[in-house]
């Protein structure tokens, strides 16, 4: 998801405190210094290489759990 101006690295340690685990970066990118996803920059979303976090779903989620994420996204977004 791409929160504009959000700072992901940032996002990822508060939502990991909060429980819940993602990543800042795209599975598509590499670490190659200022190389972005080239994903994202398909997508028109340039802007939202440095804002955006990635969540895994598995076959074995439950709405529960995606329930649960949203409350917690929400509430350490609005933090």
């Amino acid at each position: 998801i791409c929160v504009p101006g959000l700072m992901a690295e940032f996002a990822v340690i508060k939502l990991d405190y909060a429980g819940l685990l993602c990543s800042s970066s795209s599975s598509c990118r590499t670490l190659a210094e200022n190389n972005s996803s080239y994903v994202i920059e398909a997508l028109g979303k340039k802007n939202c290489d440095e804002s955006s976090l990635r969540f895994t779903l598995g076959r074995s989620t439950t709405k529960q759990e995606i329930d649960r994420a949203l409350k917690i996204i929400k509430k350490c977004l609005a933090e």
